[in-house]
């Protein structure tokens, strides 16, 4: 063997090698990515839009809550995304703004909260559960008084 064969040989299978880790390294990059859901929807007492509550979904698993409020036609969208799985949902009325001295916010909530049973209002006694999938969701969340 001549002394300019065995680098060239090394520098081949050197550069193969390097070729196939690259081709491993970007084939699996995509691999770690979760999928993401973007959640929509509507929220009803008694068949009636719920207009100015709070719509709060809980994944106990993974310890992650969110909340959002509901339009007049009681329509909420989360902002950004939420991971797929199983969520409880609670609702509540609106909290007034805990800065001092700011003015009480005016927010016109219906049905009232008194109408709406306490047990709907907590997540451990609600009941309300919703499956998020990959992509786009639009829920119809209707609690029965």
């Amino acid at each position: 063997m001549n002394g300019q064969t065995r680098p060239r040989a090394l520098t081949a299978r050197g550069s193969l090698m390097l070729c196939a880790a690259a081709i491993l390294t970007l084939g699996l990059a995509g691999c770690g990515e979760k999928p993401t859901a973007t959640v929509t929807g509507t929220v009803l007492f008694g068949g009636q839009p719920m207009t100015g509550w709070n719509v709060n979904f809980e994944m106990a698993s993974r310890g992650q809550a969110t909340m959002t409020s509901t339009d007049p036609a009681g329509r909420f969208s989360f902002p950004g995304t939420l991971e797929p799985g199983e969520y409880a949902v609670f609702v509540t009325p609106p909290t007034p703004d805990p800065t001092p001295g700011a003015a009480p916010k005016r927010t016109a909530i219906t049905p009232a909260a008194s109408a709406v049973p306490a047990k709907f209002q907590e997540v451990g006694t609600s009941g309300l559960k919703v499956t998020v999938n990959p992509g786009a969701n639009d829920l119809r969340i209707d609690i029965k008084p």
